[in-house]
C-alpha cells in the first residue's frame, strides 16, 4: 500500500509502499507504541499512525496542527486512507496532493541554530 510519511527529520514528506502491519508502523514512526486516529484533513478523512507516547518524550516535535493552529500531534506521522471499518489502505496520488498542500515548515525559535521540520496544518475531528 501506498502512504504518506511526514518525518519530523526531513523537510519532505516521502511516499513510501508498505505491506503495512504492526512492526512496520512501529518502524516508519520510530516508536514502541502506536494509536490509529482518523482525522480530517482538507475535507477528507485519513487514518494518522502516531507515536502514542509522543507527549511524554523530552524534545517531541508538533507535527499536526488542528483548525485553530493549536498542537494536535507530535513525532513522525503515517498517514493512509480511512475505510470506516477500522482497516488501513492505500493512498492515491490525489490524496497525496490533499494531503501535501496542508504541510507547512514550522520553526523552532530561540535557539542559534534553528530547528525546521514539516507540519500538517488544519487537521479536524
Amino acid at each position: 500500500m501506498k502512504v504518506l510519511l511526514i518525518d519530523t527529520d526531513t523537510l519532505q514528506p516521502q511516499v513510501v509502499e508498505t505491506a503495512g502491519g504492526l512492526q512496520e508502523w512501529y518502524r516508519l514512526v520510530k516508536c514502541d507504541l502506536i494509536d490509529i486516529v482518523s482525522r480530517k484533513i482538507g475535507g477528507r478523512y485519513y487514518d494518522i499512525i502516531v507515536d502514542d507516547e509522543g507527549l511524554f518524550k523530552g524534545g517531541a516535535k508538533v507535527t499536526a496542527l488542528d483548525t485553530q493552529q493549536q498542537p494536535l500531534l507530535v513525532g513522525n506521522l503515517v498517514i493512509c486512507n480511512h475505510d470506516g471499518e477500522g482497516g488501513e489502505t492505500s493512498l492515491t496520488d490525489e490524496d497525496i496532493e490533499l494531503i501535501t498542500q496542508q504541510l507547512v515548515v514550522l520553526t523552532e525559535a530561540g535557539t542559534d541554530t534553528p530547528q525546521r521540520w514539516l507540519a500538517l496544518n488544519g487537521v479536524d475531528y
